[in-house]
């Protein structure tokens, strides 16, 4: 049976025992060259929260976590250590790994000639990397800003939870899982290219490796990150006169902002929310594109407001409009 690792282990023995750990260790954003330093003494060195990290290492370490009860992590996880984890291990993966898989893949295989089966190792690829940016799209646009207002200890006023944006974010890690596996099984079953053979298992296996980590990854957003952010829920649903003075405060401001703004402006924003473009906008509200247009630049003053997207957080977040209206 594996042991459990404590804050007495070195690194060192940590990511040479397991090699999924060293993907896990680079999301945390710790950095190589640990020497002989414990747990305890990276963590503290490069500021990184000890329980999280143990609690993440040992959850992968144990198969049979993948069943583990959701209250049985510790109490005192760091939310915002998990969000800054799960936010770096999308970046590694869209910015570095895959788009370098993908110039190996490229050179494994020959699209001089008229075999379009190497073409089509490329468009799975690609389908499986299209599902991973859906992926981390979602969790930027709806989870994220969710989550930023809970560890600010304010409770956005909306019709959903953690449990209910998670739900589109399994059915995105069964989407990953089953395009890359399909990729893998494509690859070994088409492949024959003999002079670069070899290659192509290299791609292959990091193909392979890289199916186990977004596994691990999957089961940690979906139990670990789930259950401390049903934690911070707990807390801002407590009654008023045992939170913090500055959550009223920050709630207030919230409330104070949106009463700035008109019925009209809010009829607006539910509809710009919705998808519809300005012309179609003015048609249903019985007034000039250059009328709508006047609202939204006073919408977006008054809510410091940049762009469509941040406009559909913001609506999300006060409760103008549910997630299910968005378009």
């Amino acid at each position: 049976m594996k042991k459990e690792y404590k804050e007495s282990d070195r690194m060192e023995d940590i990511i040479c025992s397991d090699h999924h750990m060293l993907q896990v260790i680079n999301s945390f954003g710790f950095t190589l060259g640990f020497g002989d330093q414990t747990v305890q003494e990276a963590c503290f060195s490069q500021k990184i929260d000890q329980t999280t990290f143990l609690s993440v290492i040992n959850f992968i370490h144990h198969p049979q976590n993948e069943k583990k009860p959701e209250n049985s992590f510790p109490q005192n996880i760091s939310p915002c250590t998990l969000k800054n984890y799960v936010q770096r291990s999308h970046d590694y993966f869209l910015h570095y790994r895959l788009p370098a898989t993908r110039r190996r893949l490229i050179e494994a295989i020959d699209c001089s000639g008229e075999d379009k089966v190497p073409y089509l190792f490329l468009k799975f690829f690609d389908l499986f990397t299209a599902e991973v940016e859906q992926h981390a799209l979602y969790e930027n646009t709806y989870i994220h800003p969710y989550v930023n207002h809970l560890i600010q200890g304010v409770h956005p006023t909306q019709d959903y939870n953690i449990s209910f944006l998670m739900k589109k974010q399994k059915e995105h890690h069964h989407l990953i899982r089953k395009k890359i596996s399909d990729l893998t099984h494509v690859i070994v079953k088409y492949y024959k290219n003999q002079k670069k053979n070899r290659l192509m298992n290299d791609v292959l296996y990091e193909l392979f490796v890289m199916e186990e980590d977004f596994r691990c990854h999957s089961m940690i957003e979906e139990q670990i990150f789930t259950a401390s952010i049903q934690a911070l829920e707990e807390k801002a649903n407590q009654p008023r006169s045992l939170k913090n003075i500055s959550n009223t405060s920050h709630s207030k401001k919230s409330q104070d902002t949106l009463n700035l703004l008109s019925k009209r402006e809010k009829e607006i924003i539910c509809l710009v929310t919705k998808g519809l473009p300005n012309r179609q906008i003015a048609e249903l509200l019985n007034i000039s594109i250059n009328t709508v247009l006047t609202h939204r630049r006073h919408i977006n003053k008054k809510l410091e407001i940049h762009s469509s997207s941040e406009l559909t957080i913001h609506a999300i977040l006060n409760g103008l409009v549910s997630i299910n209206d968005i378009k």
